[in-house]
């Protein structure tokens, strides 16, 4: 396997999680493929899929969309299980796997940055559209709330590994802290605010609760990813005070901020 292919096979792996989906769809394989490869189109995503994954992978079909997924139950726990094992130990494709979701939150932010579909998906939001295609947002979205939830404890890994830990959350930490990461707060604020779905605050609040807890993580690439996610969330959750009618079981939550102006 090259190089290139290793990559490749390592975000297929990432994202090829039936936990979180039934199956990948493949927008989502083709938009992952094209994160790696640069921004650039890969052609025939499926058949590189088949390639890197045979026989594990299968890929469904009907007439006018693929899917991805694992052959065998046991499979899937296989690659599910690698995240707790000994990282020097683990094949070179699997490797990515103890930081998931950090590997996952930096393909999102990449994508609400970057990606020409993310932009076209924004602008049908701002029209009123109802009829935009949002295939992509919601696994990219997962990927972020994924990252921004997670309460790390240390592997005990290589200086390499150490090294890749703080890359992630340093890209992390940018997106949170410049106006890239406004894309991704307004389409979430319409979608969830026009179909009144409480699981933002959830997920706003279980964020918050992560930051708070990681401050003085003792990776300080981690730590300062905690400080970044810590004031980004708390200014989120005082426009939710200010804006919504939030369910009472929130209320003790926002009562710090019945003092603001």
């Amino acid at each position: 396997m090259t190089k290139d292919h290793q990559k490749f096979a390592k975000f297929l792996y990432i994202w090829l999680d039936v936990s979180d989906y039934d199956r990948m769809s493949y927008e989502t394989l083709e938009l992952i493929f094209r994160y790696v490869n640069g921004g650039e189109a890969v052609f025939n995503a499926a058949s590189l899929a088949k390639e890197l994954g045979s026989p594990l992978i299968k890929i469904h079909s009907t007439n006018s969309t693929y899917g991805l997924n694992f052959v065998y139950a046991t499979a899937y726990q296989y690659l599910a299980d690698s995240s707790k094992w000994d990282y020097t130990k683990l094949p070179i494709v699997l490797k990515p796997q103890m930081l998931k979701q950090l590997y996952r939150g930096v393909t999102a932010a990449w994508y609400f940055t970057q990606s020409e579909r993310a932009n076209e998906q924004f602008e049908a939001l701002k029209s009123g559209s109802i009829d935009a295609d949002y295939s992509c947002y919601f696994e990219m979205t997962y990927g972020l709330w994924d990252a921004f939830k997670l309460q790390y404890t240390l592997p005990h890994g290589s200086p390499e590994e150490d090294l890749e830990i703080s890359r992630l959350c340093s890209r992390l930490t940018t997106f949170l802290q410049s106006v890239e990461c406004f894309k991704w707060f307004e389409m979430s604020t319409m979608i969830n605010y026009v179909g009144k779905y409480s699981q933002l605050y959830d997920n706003i609040l279980e964020a918050l609760d992560a930051a708070e807890r990681n401050k003085r993580h003792c990776h300080p690439g981690f730590s300062e990813f905690s400080h970044a996610r810590q004031l980004f969330f708390a200014t989120w959750t005082y426009i939710i005070f200010k804006t919504t009618p939030w369910p009472t079981q929130y209320e003790g939550r926002f009562e710090v901020f019945r003092k603001e102006p």
